[in-house]
């Protein structure tokens, strides 16, 4: 059994919760009763037993500088370890089960069960083939009322990729690395079907039960079984990015392969880099390709998903755009055809051969209404969002639309987000109708209730799969006069009930935005270069992803204006560049013995730009942002600009209204929003509390002392960074002052005179440090905060070491001097 108190989870930062992790069995129905055992195709436990260790736990804890582990011997069939990488906020388990023991003539289905104190309502979510997750809710069925004979087995549904289930405040996500069975059968718990061994045959057409053995030098044992599961916690509505995102990578993990090299032989020899796509693009973060097969003639068989579902992630369930072109960079496509889900016919002749049925007590028009328009709903996971592309050439485009079939009163609801599509359609008109004498791609689709339309864009209305068969030939293909022509693919992702606004209001949480970047990219441990190369790399995804880079010839800066924020990644834009400039002016302030007179100009000069993009964001949000955006950039833009003034050492007065405006926000919104919000603008408020009081302080509003400054300095959080640097330069200031009147050091019961300055502070420097380890208090500091201070007063002596050695070299130098003048003087003498 695992509790969570012994993993190292970054994740109570944002939820809290007590997890148990622990291994049962299923003991499987022998069919005595009603003739129906429990096997290979039927699933048929009789009671749940807990699987108990026979004594304590066998338990080794691994500690390392990329992960740390926790294995467990829980008895002789099961083992398991339990995996936490730095900087992810997952644990990974893996377990070994087996052989499973039979001897008692009991077959048994072994379950790992992950419990929570979660109030979860009956109801979880199961994948559907590893693309929708469908709600799962105990003891019910939507369809028809269900009568519970088998209160597990009827729970139970297939797991492809993960399951997951929340309440009211957080999610509990576990995605697995092959297909297995899984439930949740109590309230805030999940489990998982690890392995099974049975001795019965379920007559299902197999007649041999479930016991596959192996056998070594004729001795068979069960087999035994190796599989790992990943764990993670996040606040409601936050679990689809990491499901979709770290779903990809279980799904598609990078393929290793080997081969016999002598010396340089093959390098020399063979490509060892390729890639047939554009090397300056990359798919946009919620697109995926599932296929890309060859076939005959040149043909490619291409799929593509679009991985979020309609409102799954508020930043991800968004409209997404691919460029075939350069996708297939160095191929040209001359045509694109839309086909059935197995690809084995085109769409048009799957269409001519599908079935109307008569439905008993209707008429045949209103029997193939009804097919027509339920069928379209059944059916939507095969084909309905499928894309017809074809090559147009025209002087004038008309699109072609048909009215939606009339729906029922129960359906109400759609006909109204039909007629925002109608809308969208007459503006994608109008548009089109302008684009005459180019070439483009025109997507049709089949939308909601047989509504068909055509346009350059086709809604997923889940993670259902695009299908196209893309001929790739070697002649050119002629985009026409037109420059600006298309050969985009767009995945539209839109809520169904989207209103047409005019002037959207877009929302960041500008705070929990940049600290959950932080922490997750070098500054937990005050790693500025890092941090600052993924602002970096964030930005040129941002760029690609907008289509907002200025292209391969003569540089030309694009500004981001008013009109030109139409989504909120644009804001992100000015975010993260800010971000970008002040981890760069950071990353300087950290060089060794601090950054002489040059960099300090460099550091300043970055400064100074980080001031200039929070300026323009809190414009844009003011423009563009709702409420709290806007506020947010304002604390932010005057947290910026206190940096500055505090490390120019100027305008005191200035830089304290700064603090004190960015605190006065923060102060305020750490009343409202939800628990990590709050939580959030507390600390910033903290952080902020020593640079207001030291401009207070240099303003002369206040007087600190050392020892004020010293309790400070030991407060942790990025934006205390700049104010720690001053602080060490006040401190060495007042040990300068303390050390005029030091004369002697006392060693072993000796005394030594001291004369020089620099070992006097050096001293006093590391006596300071000795208190912290020495004091009452240094019980409660954790050992590696101790082994740094030790480091500081080694680092401290050696200094003074060195000061002294340097004085007795000018001394030893001195006396020669003097023997050498003594010397001459003598001999001078007895000359005369």
């Amino acid at each position: 059994m695992l509790h969570a108190s012994d993993l190292v989870f970054s994740l109570q930062l944002k939820v809290k919760e007590s997890i148990e992790q622990s291994f049962s069995y299923y003991a499987g129905d022998d069919g005595s009763v009603d003739k129906q055992a429990d096997g290979a195709y039927i699933f048929r436990p009789n009671g749940t037993y807990p699987i108990q260790s026979k004594g304590q736990v066998h338990l080794t804890v691994l500690r390392g500088p990329l992960l740390d582990e926790v294995h467990q011997r829980i008895n002789s069939w099961i083992y398991q370890v339990t995996r936490v990488y730095k900087e992810k906020e997952h644990a990974e388990i893996e377990f070994t089960v087996g052989p499973i023991p039979i001897g008692d003539g009991i077959g048994k289905e072994i379950v790992t069960k992950i419990t929570t104190s979660m109030e979860t309502n009956k109801t979880f979510y199961t994948d559907s083939n590893g693309r929708d997750f469908i709600e799962r809710i105990r003891d019910y069925r939507k369809d028809w009322d269900l009568q519970v004979n088998q209160p597990v087995a009827g729970n139970y549904y297939p797991i492809n990729l993960g399951i997951y289930t929340k309440d009211n405040n957080t999610e509990m996500s576990v995605l697995v690395d092959r297909s297995v069975g899984g439930s949740s059968i109590v309230d805030g718990q999940l489990e998982l079907m690890v392995h099974r061994r049975l001795v019965h045959d379920d007559d299902r057409g197999v007649d041999e039960p479930l016991n596959e053995t192996v056998c070594i030098q004729d001795v068979c044992k069960g087999l035994t079984i190796m599989g790992k599961y990943y764990l993670r916690l996040d606040p409601l509505g936050e679990g689809a990015k990491w499901r979709r995102s770290f779903g990809q990578e279980i799904y598609s993990p990078f393929l290793l392969a080997f081969t016999e090299q002598e010396g340089d032989n093959w390098t020399s020899s063979h490509v060892t880099t390729f890639s047939w796509m554009d090397p300056s693009y990359v798919l946009p973060d919620n697109v995926a390709i599932i296929t890309l097969q060859e076939l005959e003639d040149g043909k490619l068989l291409f799929r593509l998903a679009h991985l979020y579902e309609i409102e799954e992630d508020k930043d991800l369930s968004v409209m997404a755009s691919v460029e075939l072109k350069k996708v297939f960079a160095d191929k040209k496509i001359n045509k694109v055809a839309e086909m059935s889900l197995s690809a084995n016919q085109e769409r048009a002749e799957m269409e001519k051969k599908r079935l109307v049925w008569k439905v008993e007590g209707s008429s045949e028009e209103e029997a193939a209404a009804k097919v027509m328009r339920e069928g379209l709903l059944i059916q939507q996971s095969w084909w309905w969002i499928l894309l017809q592309w074809k090559f147009e050439h025209s002087s004038s485009t008309s699109i072609p639309s048909i009215r939606p079939l009339t729906a029922p009163k129960a359906r109400d609801h759609t006909q109204t987000s039909t007629s925002h599509r109608e809308r969208a359609l007459r503006g994608s008109r109008r548009r089109n109708q302008s684009n005459y004498n180019t070439r483009y791609i025109t997507l049709s689709k089949v939308g909601f209730l047989g509504n068909r339309t055509s346009s350059f864009r086709c809604e997923i209305h889940s993670a259902n799969q695009l299908i196209c068969v893309i001929l790739l030939q070697t002649r050119p293909f002629e985009m026409g006069k037109d420059t600006q022509a298309s050969s985009a693919m767009e995945i539209d992702n839109l809520k169904s009930n989207s209103s047409d606004q005019i002037a959207p209001k877009f929302s960041i949480n500008v705070l929990q935005l940049l600290k959950s970047a932080q922490m997750q990219h070098g500054l937990r441990h005050g790693d500025y270069t890092r941090y600052r190369r993924y602002c970096t790399a964030r930005l040129r995804r941002l760029y690609k992803s907008l289509k907002f880079t200025h292209g391969r010839g003569k540089y030309t800066r694009r500004a981001i204006t008013e009109s030109a924020v139409t989504e909120v990644r644009f804001l992100h834009v000015v975010l993260y560049t800010a971000e970008r400039a002040w981890s760069h002016a950071m990353e300087k302030r950290q060089v060794l013995d601090g950054p002489n007179a040059r960099q300090r100009i460099y550091l300043i000069g970055r400064l100074r730009k980080a001031v200039k993009w929070a300026t323009l964001f809190a414009q844009l949000c003011a423009i563009k942002g709702d409420s709290r955006t806007s506020l947010e950039a304002e604390a932010y833009a005057s947290f910026m600009k206190g940096s500055l003034l505090f490390e120019q050492d100027q305008n005191w007065d200035t830089a304290l209204m700064n603090f004190k405006s960015a605190r006065a926000v923060y102060e305020e919104l750490a009343k409202y929003g939800d628990l990590e919000s709050q939580v959030l603008c507390r600390e910033r408020v903290e952080e902020l509390e020593p640079s207001i009081r030291y401009c207070l302080h240099k303003v002369g509003e206040s007087n600190l002392q050392a020892s004020e400054l010293l309790q400070i300095g030991e407060m942790e959080g990025p934006a205390l960074d700049l104010f720690k640097a001053k602080l060490e330069a006040v401190m060495a200031e007042a040990r300068s002052q303390q050390a005029a009147s030091m004369t002697e050091f006392h060693w072993l019961g000796h005394r030594f005179p001291i004369s020089n300055p620099k070992t006097r502070v050096s001293i006093l420097k590391a006596q300071e440090l000795e208190k912290d380890v020495l004091g009452s208090s240094a019980n409660s500091l954790p050992a590696e905060k101790k082994l740094g201070i030790f480091d500081k007063i080694f680092t401290a002596y050696h200094e003074a070491r060195s000061c002294i050695r340097n004085d007795l070299d000018d001394l030893n130098g001195l006396d020669k001097a003097v023997s050498a003048v003594l010397g001459q003087r003598t001999l001078s003498a007895t000359n005369c």
